[in-house]
């Protein structure tokens, strides 16, 4: 794809090239920056070809741009301006070549494509291979749920055979134990987004086979809910070999494993012996069972005990004073105090034993308040949807102390970016002082210390158009003052930036409406 606002250069950059000798084909053409959006998500290109210096969005820009919608894209900027700071920002995009317009020849634009064609298709066999292997890793991952579904429903021995064989399993010995493993959700989300969870669960089943290595046949199944395991281990009772704590050991290895290479921790929970795979059913409701009674808990891997698992307490009358203790601290936006009424809530529960359904239902309720009160509106359904799901306080706790600072950030953000607001004759200056330079809005949203998209933003409605066409026509006033001193036509487009006299012209011409030599030989 060819995107350049000038219309003869985008016609002789069409023409300059053979491309079907290089095995390329050009799919579009735009001359608008907002135009060419539209076309890439349309046509979705291997290759975009791109100018910079372009009104409404800037080729820097749209590049970044382009690169969230397909971050494998191959960017090569063809250009009037050797500037620095445009080169600059090409290297931070990883832009594949920077070619000045001047110097272009078929030859140079020829070496940069093929170079880019061939990181295109070396990205495309890695993403091809990947995508083989996922989805080879996906279709055995569906097998094993089926195969777990059968195992705790109504099993039909037939079709068990059948799933085993899919996935190569072959439990042979007389005895079975079953562990349930979950992610800890609130490390998982401190260095991660809940997007990468289909990622770290690919890591985790990885480490955790690598982890068994020749050690016993455990099979590990990953249940509907991401970052939930069943360990299902097959063995054969030996009076000399304590099954029970070689079990415990390897998922103390795996734990230690998962949270140096990870950064994340893991809970898990033991059963104990099993006789045939009848019996997984009743020994998984169990574990869950005492999975939630161990809740309040500060145990990493634990073992189920055989005696009768103790009753939960219904009593969550003391969530009424926090409910009034969280209302008071929202009123002073404390977000320390707002922390510690959650720490409080933590240490009721604890003690009286409340039913984690209850502390899920008055913390969800508490905190879905406090979206609502600072209208907090990024990144919470994921909260709600893995409050339920956790095993245990702490981990709960951890995830709304991260939302609440997830509020508050949001908060400090917004006050920073109003009290920053810069007013035009700030802009004005920057762009006076650096006249000589390509001023773009990135460079002047980094001297302002705002994000250049909320920074191109406020710019269009304080000044209502787009930041390159207003520097553009700030340049060309200046332009008339400096030929109405003399200046020759050369030195005014140096002095103002602009290194091609060509585009110089055609830039003031559009904004003035008569040439540089016209408007000259008027005064």
């Amino acid at each position: 794809m060819i995107i350049d606002d000038d219309v003869p250069m985008l016609r002789y950059l069409e023409q300059i090239i053979q491309w079907e000798e290089l095995n390329l084909q050009v799919v579009a053409t735009a001359f608008s920056s907002v135009k060419a959006l539209e076309i890439f998500r349309e046509k979705n290109p291997d290759i975009v070809i791109s100018d910079i210096g372009m009104p409404q969005i800037d080729g820097i820009e749209l590049a970044s741009r382009i690169r969230e919608i397909n971050s494998a894209v191959r960017i090569i900027f063809v250009t009037c301006h050797e500037d620095f700071g445009y080169a600059r920002s090409a290297v931070r995009l990883q832009a594949d070549d920077y070619l000045i317009k001047d110097e272009l020849t078929p030859k140079k634009l020829s070496n940069s494509l093929q170079k880019a064609s061939r990181v295109a298709d070396e990205l495309r066999d890695r993403i091809d291979q990947l995508s083989f292997r996922e989805e080879l890793e996906h279709h055995r991952d569906q097998v094993k749920k089926q195969l777990w579904r059968q195992l705790v429903g109504k099993m039909n021995e037939q079709r068990l055979q059948q799933l085993l064989e899919k996935v190569g399993i072959r439990w042979e010995l007389p005895r079975f134990m079953l562990a349930v493993v979950a992610i800890d959700y609130a490390s998982l989300l401190e260095h991660y987004r809940y997007e990468d969870m289909d990622l770290i669960h690919y890591a985790f089943f990885n480490i955790a086979e690598e982890t068994a290595g020749t050690w016993s046949p455990v099979t590990i199944i990953p249940l509907e809910q991401a970052g939930k395991f069943v360990f299902i281990l097959n063995y054969k009772p030996n009076l000399a070999v304590n099954i029970h704590k070689e079990f415990e050991t390897y998922l103390e290895r795996l734990r230690l494993k998962i949270k140096d290479y990870l950064k994340i921790e893991m809970r898990g929970a033991i059963s104990g012996e099993l006789h045939g795979l009848g019996a997984l059913k009743a020994a998984y409701e169990r574990l869950m069972e005492f999975q939630r009674m161990i809740y309040y808990e500060d145990s990493t891997v634990s073992h189920m005990p055989d005696e009768p698992l103790p009753v939960w307490t219904a009593d969550d009358q003391e969530f009424k004073r926090y409910k009034e203790d969280l209302l008071l601290a929202n009123e002073k936006r404390s977000l320390s105090a707002l922390e510690t009424v959650v720490e409080q809530m933590e240490h009721y529960a604890r003690i009286v034993m409340l039913n984690p359904k209850s502390f899920w239902y008055h913390l969800s309720q508490m905190l879905r308040a406090l979206d609502y009160e600072w209208n907090f509106q990024y990144d919470k359904e994921n909260l709600y949807t893995l409050l339920p799901h956790t095993v245990s306080s702490r981990e709960a706790v951890l995830l709304a102390k991260q939302h609440i600072n997830k509020i508050g950030g949001a908060q400090v953000k917004e006050r920073k970016e109003l009290t920053r607001e810069p007013r035009l004759h700030e802009i004005n200056e920057y762009i006076t002082i650096n006249l000589a330079e390509n001023v773009s809005s990135v460079s002047v949203a980094n001297h302002l210390f705002l994000n250049p998209s909320y920074f191109s933003r406020y710019f269009k409605k304080i000044a209502g158009v787009n930041f390159t066409e207003y520097v553009h026509r700030y340049k060309m006033n200046i332009a008339k003052q400096l030929f109405e001193q003399g200046e020759a036509v050369e030195m005014v487009a140096i002095k103002l930036g602009y290194s091609d006299r060509t585009y110089f012209s055609k830039v003031f011409k559009k904004y003035i409406g008569i040439s540089p030599q016209d408007y000259k030989s008027t005064k």
